[in-house]
């Protein structure tokens, strides 16, 4: 039964179901081209780890003819590149220099090296997950299909809610339309009836990533806080207009999404409970940080930062260079990872769920 299970919390199986899901309830129609589904279904750039696409949005692109333009052509290479970057320079250094040891043996850590270990996590986790989505993306490209965008700098994000609008975006929109949705929500208690269908959509989602108890309290987590979140909204009707305010926010957001991945990156709960435990000693050693970590870890957070309107400037660029020299540039960047990243590359890890 165990394959069966696994297959059970596939992201093949997440993209089938909306096929099935969206039949039924009439909001497209089905196709009479057997291959153009299975393509769809089982479309390889997005099958391992994301984005999910909606079948039938994949499926209306499958029937029609093929075409690439020099500027998807620049644009899907510039993301490919990026996703490389995020994943074998950024990503698989975190994880290897300082993650990894932290989250292995909190024990030996000081309350500030496990404190700049989990927020390593949370960029780790980011640029791998995002490196591979923009892989994907550039592939679906090249063969003329287009993918849906999966981040948009989640960690500038201005409270829970808003976190879940910018990270895993297909993800959090699959659970929106076909979980959330579809909970009963009565009006005359709209805080209690959202509160539980919060809670009820994210410890689903939470045990979508694997049946343990630090999915489970991970999943709790977030819906408890989208359900705080939902109570601020109704009882403050307007938004504070002040720049401290968001600022806050932002603050509050970060580091309440870096405690529960905590419970995402531990390996059983007794682990879980030795990062908050290093956390809590409240010592301030800090001779396991080195400058390149550091330095790794600050230039992560200033690429999340950038403005999106960079990358559509940089992909307009790249849509007008010459074949050649886009393909001079992959190269270089190629060899430039390879020189730069040495020990090879870790597993994606979102190629786990």
């Amino acid at each position: 039964m165990a394959w069966l299970f696994t297959l059970s919390l596939s992201f093949y199986c997440f993209q089938s179901l909306s096929y099935t899901i969206d039949l039924y309830f009439g909001e497209m129609q089905p196709t009479r081209d057997y291959l153009a589904y299975l393509g769809a279904a089982l479309f390889f750039p997005s099958m391992t780890a994301g984005p999910i696409p909606r079948q039938g949005k994949l499926l209306e692109q499958f029937c029609r003819p093929f075409g690439l333009t020099a500027e998807d052509g620049g644009r899907a290479l510039l993301l490919i590149g990026m996703g490389l970057v995020k994943k074998l320079l950024i990503a698989d250094y975190l994880a290897n220099n300082l993650v990894g040891r932290v989250f292995d043996t909190p024990a030996l850590y000081s309350s500030v090296e496990t404190l700049v270990g989990v927020y390593g996590y949370a960029m780790q986790l980011f640029f791998d997950f995002s490196g591979y989505t923009d892989i994907a993306i550039g592939a679906a490209l090249l063969l003329g299909i287009q993918l849906p965008e999966n981040f948009r700098q989640p960690y500038l994000s201005v409270n829970l809610a808003d976190f879940w609008r910018r990270w895993h975006i297909t993800f959090s929109n699959w659970l929106r339309d076909y979980v959330f949705d579809v909970l009963p929500k009565r009006r005359k208690h709209p805080l209690l009836s959202y509160s539980y269908a919060f809670l009820i959509t994210f410890t689903l989602g939470g045990l979508w990533h694997g049946i343990s108890w630090n999915f489970l309290i991970w999943g709790v987590l977030h819906g408890l806080g989208l359900g705080v979140v939902f109570a601020w909204k109704l009882f403050r009707k307007l938004p504070s207009p002040y720049w401290w305010a968001k600022a806050l926010g932002v603050f509050v957001t970060f580091h309440f999404v870096c405690f529960t991945w905590i419970f995402f990156r531990a390996s059983s709960l007794e682990n879980a409970m030795g990062v908050l435990r290093s956390l809590g000693a409240m010592t301030w050693a800090t001779d396991n940080l080195t400058p390149l970590v550091l330095g790794v870890l600050l230039i992560a957070a200033i690429l999340h930062c950038f403005p999106p309107r960079w990358f559509e400037i940089s992909a307009g660029l790249a849509g007008r260079m010459p074949f050649w020299v886009q393909g001079l540039a992959m190269a270089g960047l190629i060899l430039l990872i390879q020189t730069l990243a040495g020990r090879g590359s870790a597993p994606f890890v979102y190629g786990n769920f």
